[in-house]
């Protein structure tokens, strides 16, 4: 008897507005879960990580959508306030109002979707689509966590 199952891949996205560059964050089930935990992990990383490679930064804006776990909890707001402290860079957080939630980060996931149509097998191979989904200006950046 042989039993098949599927595997959750999950991928967050980032999209600097400035720069047209594509961040993909990918986990599976496996490893981590849909929790706010996670989401404040992920958000100060990648934040940091960008404030490190760009000190000239004087400010940061960040457009989220309205999901409550991801962006709209204290865990998230907790995680931000102590990035802010230790690289002295103002966030500030807007979201979108309801109803009028397209952002770039809905176009990545359109290429990754077209690009993922055929069958994939392993999180790796997930990943790889992901970086070839975008070829021009650049193609996107993936990490898996």
């Amino acid at each position: 008897m042989c039993y098949r199952t599927k595997l959750d891949v999950h991928n967050m996205t980032y999209f600097n507005l400035k720069t047209k560059e594509g961040f993909c964050y990918v986990f599976d089930e496996s490893n981590a879960d849909l929790s706010s935990q996670m989401f404040g992990f992920l958000h100060p990383n990648h934040f940091s990580r960008y404030l490190d490679a760009n000190p000239d930064v004087s400010n940061a804006v960040i457009w989220s959508d309205g999901c409550g776990y991801q962006n709209k909890c204290v865990t998230i707001a907790n995680s931000l306030l102590q990035l802010v402290v230790e690289k002295k860079v103002p966030i500030e957080q807007k979201f979108l109002t309801p109803g009028h939630t397209q952002i770039e980060c809905d176009a990545m996931h359109s290429l990754i979707e077209r690009r993922t149509k055929c069958d994939i097998f392993t999180p790796m191979e997930y990943m790889l689509a992901m970086e070839i989904a975008r070829e021009t200006p650049y193609a996107y950046k993936v990490t898996e966590v």
